[in-house]
């Protein structure tokens, strides 16, 4: 069976981008930042009672909406999601979230919806993994984009990367170094995404077309002028993204 293309362009003002954040949103940040670059439009950015309490000057700076949820009360929080995304007119979702998206959404979205884990899926799924890999003495760890399925951390990686774990390391190491190939591989998927190029073959694992999948530690590999892009930001630790 042929691949499948997993989206098409829409014909409105570009390709809308929503992100969901927890934390301190640097991916997204430097998503907002590089919009040009990328050839996308931040639609919105919706972030939980968690996220950083600056986030918003930056949203404002890019002009792009912000809105912040409560997620104590689930339901009410689900109710809200839904329809601040839904309105959007979204053609990508992109999550650094520590919630689960409601499966009426994902049901009633029609963007694909991707989500960064830290770990190399389909291992150690769910919550700290990192912390679960390094406990289980594993030899590599590493981050994976990967599209949300209504079962958690369960969707195919659409990108990977990886680093090697030492014996000094800790969480905060292996989030300095993953950090550093995670940003250009996020930026780089959400290009991909906003060019046309991410498919789904008929086995169901997604593919990028045209990308090059050597043996590197990133895996597809990332584009020269994204690396180039990315550059300029300094790596930080996990709980950063």
């Amino acid at each position: 069976m042929p691949a499948e293309a997993l989206h098409d362009q829409r014909s409105h003002d570009g390709f809308r981008v929503g992100f969901c954040v927890s934390g301190a949103g640097r991916l997204c940040r430097a998503a907002l930042a590089m919009r040009d670059a990328l050839g996308v439009v931040p639609a919105i950015v919706i972030a939980d009672e968690k996220a950083a309490a600056d986030l918003p000057e930056d949203c404002a700076t890019h002009v792009t909406p912000f809105v912040r949820l409560d997620a104590r009360d689930r339901a009410a929080f689900d109710s809200a999601l839904s329809l601040h995304v839904l309105g959007a007119q979204l053609d990508l979702l992109v999550l650094t979230f520590d919630r689960l998206i409601p499966a009426a959404l994902l049901d009633g979205l029609a963007a694909p919806v991707i989500n960064v884990h830290m770990s190399l899926l389909p291992a150690f799924q769910g919550f700290r993994a990192t912390h679960r890999a390094l406990s289980a003495g594993v030899r590599f760890v590493g981050a994976s984009i990967h599209e949300v399925v209504a079962e958690a951390d369960a969707g195919p990686p659409v990108s990977q990367c990886l680093t090697v774990v030492r014996p000094e390391d800790d969480e905060a190491d292996i989030g300095t170094r993953l950090f550093a190939r995670l940003l250009p591989m996020y930026l780089q998927t959400i290009a991909w995404y906003a060019e046309g190029r991410v498919e789904r073959g008929g086995d169901g694992r997604i593919w990028v077309r045209g990308a090059s999948y050597d043996e590197g530690l990133v895996s597809p590999d990332v584009e020269t002028r994204i690396v180039d892009l990315a550059r300029a930001a300094r790596p930080s630790r996990l709980a950063s993204l």
